[in-house]
């Protein structure tokens, strides 16, 4: 049994405010929950926040999110309304992912906890980079 001790608020912390993140965003789980993770001293492993955020995955976390992008409607296409998904990218991405994410992983646990930690700040910080300077998503 888990001893959840004076984590419980960090976990409600961490996971609502990554849920939300992502509903607004499309995004949150692994940028936001693995520093914060170690930031608030839930753990003081990067590996150990690493693997519970991809556990963290494995429900239907995104499930009623979903619904409410497929419920509203986008414009695109020549002005065409239609739901905000595009189901057959989705589903490819997601196959991409799992087959991605199983084979970086296999590597990903043997590396050590600076390594882990500089890969994983250098990623956030280009991928800040990239979001502040795309012209494409105004």
């Amino acid at each position: 049994m888990t001893d959840w001790g004076a984590d419980w608020w960090k976990l409600s912390l961490i996971g609502g405010g990554s849920g939300a993140l992502g509903g607004l965003v499309g995004g949150g789980a692994d940028a936001l929950v693995v520093p914060l993770l170690v930031l608030l001293k839930v753990f003081k492993s990067y590996k150990l926040a690493i693997g519970t955020s991809l556990a963290m995955l494995l429900p239907p976390v995104g499930v009623f999110a979903v619904v409410e992008y497929w419920r509203a409607k986008c414009k695109y296409k020549k002005d065409k309304q239609a739901p905000c998904i595009n189901w057959g990218y989705a589903m490819f991405l997601a196959a991409a992912f799992t087959v991605g994410s199983w084979i970086v992983a296999k590597y990903a646990v043997e590396l050590d906890a600076d390594t882990m930690r500089t890969t994983y700040g250098a990623f956030l910080l280009v991928l800040g980079c990239v979001i502040l300077v795309d012209e494409h998503v105004r």
